[in-house]
């Protein structure tokens, strides 16, 4: 009989079940919470958030660093209000980076776990 990984959804533990168990009710090895053995198939829209978050947290640096930095320069000429717009849309870039990162990484081990 083939055996396939099964993960039980209310203790993340992963164990191996037979495709004769697929349908039946079943107590959880080990947390003991009654479980519907069903095949599990990961798709690519598992993915597609994780994958998406990556790549915007990769390019949004490109970004913000330039902009905080030229409103700067253009503060520093007397033209304050677009320094100011600059400068913040810069350090908004880099907040907006920030929660990203904190969200990707959120994710990535909640689907380690």
């Amino acid at each position: 009989m083939d055996n396939f990984l099964f993960t039980c959804p209310f203790c993340k533990k992963q164990f191996y079940v037979t495709n004769s168990m697929v349908g039946q009710n079943v107590p959880c090895s080990h947390c003991g919470a009654s479980i519907t053995i069903r095949k599990q198939t990961q798709t690519e829209q598992d993915h597609v958030l994780p994958l998406t978050l990556g790549i915007l947290s990769l390019l949004v640096p490109c970004l913000d660093l330039p902009l905080a930095i030229t409103g700067l320069a253009i503060s520093l000429k007397q033209k304050y209000q677009t320094g100011i717009i600059l400068s913040s849309i810069g350090l908004g870039l880099f907040f907006f980076q920030l929660l990203v990162g904190i969200f990707v990484g959120i994710a990535i081990l909640t689907a380690n776990l």
